[in-house]
């Protein structure tokens, strides 16, 4: 019977057979069939902690955590979609119109852009980040959107604009991306004052809060299903060796308890209040003052003088306003540029012309008529926000 038990069965039914026989196979019960190395015993722990009696007191981080286990996951994907974004913000900030943005698809600036190399690696990352969220719907402020993907993930790049993944100030369908970010910003907050106020309520040392766009990856939960098999594999699980219990599991829930509450305890309040935004060329007004605050925190700023300015003035009023429009996108891009460089490498009586001739290496995202016009190229750098204010208000009235 044993032999035709071993032709029709596994092997482990043929070993059940023969557990009786201790004289003829006394080791036997040191033989453990099991299959935890080829399964996930993560659904069995899952299992085993929701029966077992005051669970939700003995162990609340573990119980809080995998009652939430799917959403949780999505936060270790913040890291990659904020890394991309803020490249972009610094790649692109002043420095493309909305039209563009809007009508040139991702995969031209991962095929012909100057800066391809590093623009395809950060996409990959996010690319793979954001197909492996799996959130329904995302919020910002009031507002509910439904968080789908209706292209495949091979050709996003190829239908989608760049104007998607720019996080600006427009309310339309480029809000998924700072809801996006929000929700699981969120999300990690919710898990961070839980434990603050439940866990460890006698803790005194200050909350510590990281804006957004600031986080690093240390700063977020990066819990997986894959992490938490491994560390019941790893740290957190005997066979039961007692005679005929060879395929029981007794788990280390303390052990679990430990690791999860440590994660938590390293994590960081995320500030969502206020973000960094992209502006589009030749968008600046309204939106300049921080631009502007930080071009007078390197170069002290001096009004124009009253002959100087009746003479611009005038200058400009001869120009045409597609010039206009572009030369104030100019001066936009040099602005930015100001902002990266640190006070003492600039001198007030530093020209226009002279600075883009130090500092801007690629002339590309400059328009010609910014040297051509030998007035404005002459204007030194400690004139350039009030003769930048004069050209806003000329383009006001003239555009």
């Amino acid at each position: 019977y044993a032999t035709f038990i071993q032709k029709q069965k596994s092997l482990e039914s043929f070993i059940d057979e023969l557990f009786e026989d201790e004289q003829r196979y006394p080791l036997l019960n040191f033989f453990n069939v099991t299959t935890f190395h080829t399964s996930n015993p993560l659904d069995e722990f899952i299992l085993k902690i929701q029966n077992l009696p005051y669970a939700d007191k003995t162990y609340p981080v573990t119980t809080y955590l995998l009652k939430r286990l799917d959403d949780c996951m999505n936060i270790h994907y913040l890291y990659s979609i904020v890394v991309f974004i803020n490249y972009l913000i610094e790649k692109f900030n002043h420095r493309i119109k909305r039209t563009d943005a809007m009508n040139i698809k991702i995969s031209y600036y991962l095929t012909q852009d100057a800066d391809r190399d590093i623009t395809g690696k950060l996409f990959d990352d996010f690319l793979d980040a954001w197909y492996a969220l799996t959130l329904e719907e995302v919020r910002y402020g009031c507002q509910t959107f439904k968080f789908k993907r209706d292209l495949p993930k091979e050709k996003y790049a190829e239908n989608t604009s760049m104007a998607m993944l720019l996080l600006t100030s427009s309310r339309d369908d480029t809000m998924i991306l700072p809801a996006c970010l929000k929700t699981i910003a969120d999300l990690q907050n919710e898990i961070f004052n839980y434990f603050h106020n439940t866990i460890e309520t006698t803790a005194r040392t200050k909350r510590k809060r990281v804006p957004l766009q600031s986080i690093r990856l240390e700063h977020v939960l990066s819990l997986d299903r894959n992490f938490l098999s491994r560390k019941l594999i790893d740290d957190s699980l005997v066979l039961n060796y007692q005679y005929g219990k060879s395929k029981d599991i007794i788990y280390d829930y303390e052990e679990i308890e430990i690791t999860l509450r440590n994660m938590i305890s390293k994590l960081v309040l995320i500030d969502t209040d206020k973000l960094n935004l992209l502006t589009y060329q030749f968008e600046l007004y309204g939106n300049e003052a921080s631009l502007i605050n930080e071009v007078r925190a390197r170069i002290e700023q001096e009004p124009l003088a009253s002959d100087d300015r009746t003479r611009l003035s005038r200058l400009i009023k001869t120009m045409n306003p597609d010039d206009i429009l572009h030369y104030l996108g100019s001066l936009d891009n040099i602005f930015t540029y100001i902002r990266t460089l640190a006070a003492e490498r600039l001198r007030k009586d530093m020209t226009v012309q002279l600075f883009i001739e130090k500092f801007i290496r690629s002339k590309s995202r400059l328009n010609d008529s910014i040297l051509r016009w030998t007035d404005f190229s002459a204007v030194q750098l400690r004139y350039i926000i009030d003769f930048y204010e004069m050209f806003e208000e000329i383009a006001f009235d003239q555009v």
